[in-house]
């Protein structure tokens, strides 16, 4: 055979490998498909297989007592002692102290506030910025969402009410409130 100056010498001696890799690939991939590398069976007839026969399940009597160890053997959890889940819905404010890392959203969501509530409760300490966030200051924490108002000699509940698009019997009514319900509603006699 002429040589080809397309084909490089030796071209045909790759042809018998490659042919073999695939046969072989082949072979392995419907065996794989048919079960017979795992040692099944193949059966052609329909009839249906029995279920397997479920575990066993482990009596948690039969197990060795668990004791604890310096091996490393158990995982530790890390005490957070900042989270607070009060068992009871909260009705005062509480003060925090910001720490190293703190952020304004963190402190909402550990308190399972929105950050807006955080920021409105702690106006005047934050100067109006949530960036002005620093270790060492103590935020109030309201119950809820909201507002906090703290009344003013001379304020009048209806005039708080009208400001804040409420009811005056629902500021009445808010146990965190500690207000009397045979309040005036004209009367500014709520104290400070």
């Amino acid at each position: 055979m002429p040589p080809n100056r397309f084909r490089p010498p030796g071209w045909t001696n790759w042809r018998p490998p490659l042919i073999l890799t695939l046969a072989l690939a082949f072979a392995v991939g419907l065996a794989a498909c048919t079960g017979a590398l795992a040692g099944d069976s193949v059966s052609l007839d329909s009839t249906p297989e029995t279920p397997p026969t479920p575990a066993p399940t482990l009596d948690p009597a039969l197990l060795p007592a668990f004791e604890g160890g310096s091996g490393g053997a158990y995982i530790e959890r890390r005490i957070e002692p900042h989270t607070i889940m009060p068992d009871r819905p909260r009705l005062e404010i509480i003060k925090y102290l910001v720490q190293q890392g703190d952020t304004l959203f963190g402190i909402a969501g550990r308190f399972g506030l929105k950050p807006e509530s955080v920021l409105w409760a702690n106006w005047d300490t934050l100067e109006q910025d949530p960036h002005t966030l620093k270790p060492g200051q103590e935020l109030n924490i309201p119950p809820v969402d909201g507002v906090i108002y703290a009344w003013k000699e001379g304020d009048i509940l209806q005039d708080g009410a009208n400001f804040f698009h409420i009811e005056p019997q629902a500021i009445l009514e808010w146990p965190g409130n500690d207000i009397a319900f045979n309040v005036d509603l004209e009367y500014s006699g709520l104290g400070p």
